[in-house]
């Protein structure tokens, strides 16, 4: 991705075309709206909501199943 398309990117996101976080913090950085900091440290904290989220279904998944199937 070269800056121009990095704008691109960004402009579409602003109309709300999906992209993935990844592509995001990418576009940012090279547009020079996010720093090598930032950058690192919001990949940082996604990985930590993927693990809390994963931590949580495990400890609570089966009792989320079990209540959905309980309303059917």
């Amino acid at each position: 991705m070269n800056y121009e398309q990095a704008h691109r990117i960004l402009d579409r996101a602003k109309d709300g075309e999906q992209f993935s976080s990844f592509t995001i913090n990418q576009a940012l950085y090279l547009t020079g709206d996010l720093g090598i900091y930032e950058r690192e440290r919001s990949t940082g904290v996604a990985l930590q909501i993927q693990e809390e989220t994963k931590r949580a279904w495990i400890k609570h998944g089966s009792a989320m199943v079990e209540q959905n199937n309980l309303r059917d």
